[in-house]
């Protein structure tokens, strides 16, 4: 496996982790609220988690089809590390966040970490 195989790969990985849950939270407020440990007790509020999943599934698909498309590789990368990163600040700002929240953003930290890295091979490569 070269190093820009690697990169890729890292890519679509991260990729992943923003896609399927992203799938998954668009398509079903239950599995969302269930995943993030939240109650869903108005209509309001199911719409942002539906929108939030919309937003984590474009941000991943990015992240995907980035290796192949190297025009958007340096917006998907951008959008994908502030998407995560913004996550993070937030969580890590409100003290008692609950424990399926911080277990998002322990999840988001080391995507950014694998993100890190793969830029890290890009450029070297």
């Amino acid at each position: 496996m070269t190093v820009d195989h690697l990169a890729n790969a890292l890519l679509v990985l991260v990729g992943l982790v923003n896609a399927v849950p992203g799938l998954i939270g668009s398509l079903s407020v239950e599995r969302a609220a269930t995943a993030y440990g939240i109650a869903v007790d108005s209509p309001d509020l199911a719409v942002v988690l539906r929108h939030r999943g919309v937003l984590l599934l474009i941000v991943g698909l990015g992240l995907i089809v980035a290796p192949w498309w190297p025009e958007i590789r340096t917006a998907a990368i951008a959008a994908g590390v502030i998407s995560m990163a913004s996550y993070v600040a937030i969580a890590l700002a409100k003290p008692g966040l609950g424990r399926p929240l911080r277990k998002v953003m322990w999840v988001d930290v080391g995507a950014l970490a694998l993100v890190a890295v793969a830029v890290v091979l890009l450029a070297a490569g």
